[in-house]
């Protein structure tokens, strides 16, 4: 493989849930919203699914990725307003 190009394997730890104190909601990340692309527009991206690993093969040191991550939040006429918040982990990874 060239010098100036690595595989890389991106993995995300997705919340189940978002929680505002002891209030939660369910979230469901989608592979319909989930993408990556070189450049940062609408068209081109790359879909995939948020919750297997994602491997880029030959990417370019130094190149920038953008990644757009989206999903569905579970509501109801009973959820307490405010901020709800979780925990994304990225775990960026070059493979041999």
């Amino acid at each position: 493989m060239d010098d100036n190009r690595e595989n890389v394997r991106i993995t995300l730890a997705l919340p189940l849930t978002l929680t505002n104190g002891s209030n939660s909601v369910n979230i469901q990340f989608s592979q319909s919203y989930t993408s990556y692309s070189y450049t940062n527009s609408t068209t081109g991206r790359v879909y995939f699914n948020p919750y297997n690993p994602l491997i880029i093969r030959n990417l370019r040191r130094g190149r920038i990725v953008y990644f757009w991550l989206g999903g569905t939040v579970q509501s109801s006429s009973n959820i307490i307003p405010g901020t709800y918040t979780g925990t994304i982990n990225i775990t960026v990874e070059i493979l041999p």
